[in-house]
């Protein structure tokens, strides 16, 4: 957003959590009574839509207003939504690659993520439990609760299934850590590795499965982000404090 003018004032802003937050607190008179999440009004004079979407699946229930990314969830509470949504995906790949063998792959891939030595269950809630690996994995689902995100809007590992190739062209299956559906966004979480020059190699084939990671999940529409070292900077200034992506 650029340059947008407040409704009921003179005051400009170019970020649309400023924008919406300034209608909450400086003009909550004009938030309707009825209004349970006031960010969600702010939010439908933005985008200049009434209030209220439905999900991608089934298209009759309602979805939840995420008010920290200022968007509506693509899903709704019902658990046969999510189960078919990640099997869109799952038939996507095929589709996309025409090779069963690859769907297969990606099976074993995910079981063998599953059952890892460092394999655990995170435990959100009472009705919401990821399986992550590593203190890294944690600290970023710890980082989404404080932003009093929605587990119903986080899927561990990543639905979605790609492939990148090496130098010597070897072709190989990727599954990012956790997909955000609100953001369309694929999340990687790494531990930076300074170990000497021997890993310059190493290095070299991780920035290059990143670059077409990247590349591949925008073909789909979909956002790549690596955080290294729980350096939350860039996912914070790119997909929670600016406006990202554009408005519904």
């Amino acid at each position: 957003m650029r340059n947008t003018k407040c409704p009921f004032c003179s005051k400009v802003f170019n970020d649309k959590h400023d924008y919406c937050e300034h209608i909450v607190n400086q003009h909550n008179d004009q938030i309707p009574e009825d209004c349970e999440i006031p960010l969600e009004f702010a939010y439908s004079l933005l985008v200049h839509k009434n209030m209220g979407r439905v999900c991608v699946m089934c298209r009759k229930n309602p979805v939840h207003f995420n008010q920290n990314t200022l968007k509506y969830e693509r899903l709704c509470d019902d658990p046969k939504c999510k189960e078919a949504y990640v099997k869109g995906m799952k038939n996507n790949m095929k589709n996309v690659y025409g090779k069963e063998h690859l769907l297969n792959e990606s099976e074993m891939q995910r079981k063998m993520i599953y059952n890892h030595a460092l394999a655990r269950d995170y435990k959100w809630d009472n009705e919401h439990t990821f399986r992550i690996i590593g203190s890294y994995e944690e600290d970023f689902l710890n980082k989404l609760k404080s932003l009093n995100w929605s587990p119903d809007d986080v899927i561990a590992p990543s639905p979605n299934t790609y492939t990148y190739k090496w130098k010597d062209g070897s072709v190989h299956l990727y599954i990012p850590d956790f997909y955000i559906p609100s953001l369309s966004l694929e999340v990687e979480i790494k531990e930076s590795d300074n170990r000497s020059a021997r890993m310059e190699h190493s290095r070299e084939i991780e920035h290059l499965k990143d670059a077409q990671m990247a590349r591949e999940a925008e073909k789909r529409g979909i956002h790549y982000i690596k955080i290294v070292d729980k350096n939350y900077d860039q996912f914070m200034a790119d997909y929670i404090e600016s406006d990202h992506n554009a408005p519904e």
